[in-house]
């Protein structure tokens, strides 16, 4: 007899994968509808987290993953890693001019394709998707893991066997990449290593210029066409 999987179910095998026994902090986010009959499964995958500017356990990226979060010296970074405390409760007191835009234009963009949450409340639509980013180590800034393309880094690689994890645990219907970075960079490796599933990318909300242009074919307005003819069960 097949296994009915839930949300929580997925949590528990997600706290499975060594980098989350490590970090468990940093399990990615399962809206509590992401199981639903009204819609498939979506996944968005963003870049990474960041630390505060002073903070230095990310920097040698060696130490960083034979670290577990309890070897972090200031225990209030860990905050800044909380996938789902970032998702669910600092939800009320999201800033669009902090780095909580991206979950917001998310939000948006769902509330935009016509997703409605059961509860009405603000930025609630979120519940009915999953999130995590791609990268395993706090990012020093926007360039961190972009500068070399894919090396082969530690980075690359605990990043992609990771995401291999997550996706046999999630079994989203659609991976959406908020990364145009990611999948210029990743993308043919993506392909190789996960060909049946259906992986899609818009750029980064926080590129304003072409996040919110009508012309711009990676734009906010392509995640609203995509969510309205892929993401319905009908």
């Amino acid at each position: 007899m097949q296994e009915i999987m839930t949300v929580e179910k997925m949590k528990m095998r997600l706290k499975e994968i060594e980098h989350y026994k490590r970090f468990p902090v940093m399990i990615p986010f399962i809206g509590k509808n992401y199981i639903s009959n009204n819609h498939k499964r979506l996944l968005v995958v963003a870049e990474s987290y960041y630390f505060d500017k002073k903070a230095t356990d990310h920097l040698d990226a060696e130490k960083w993953y034979s670290m577990t979060e309890k070897d972090i010296k200031d225990q209030n970074l860990l905050d800044w890693i909380n996938c789902e405390r970032l998702l669910r409760e600092v939800r009320k007191k999201w800033n669009p001019r902090s780095g909580h835009k991206i979950y917001i234009e998310i939000n948006n963009g769902l509330v935009l394709a016509g997703v409605k949450s059961a509860t009405k409340k603000k930025y609630e639509e979120i519940e009915e998707i999953a999130f995590t980013n791609f990268f395993l180590r706090p990012a020093m800034d926007g360039k961190t893991f972009f500068t070399n393309g894919y090396k082969k880094t530690i980075d690359d690689e605990k990043g992609l066997k990771v995401f291999g994890n997550v996706i046999s645990i999630l079994k989203p219907d659609i991976i959406l990449f908020v990364s145009k970075r990611i999948y210029d960079t990743y993308g043919t490796k993506l392909k190789e290593l996960f060909p049946n599933e259906n992986i899609n990318y818009v750029c980064h909300p926080a590129c304003y210029r072409w996040w919110n242009r009508k012309t711009y074919k990676f734009s906010k307005y392509k995640l609203i066409e995509l969510l309205k003819n892929s993401f319905f069960i009908l």
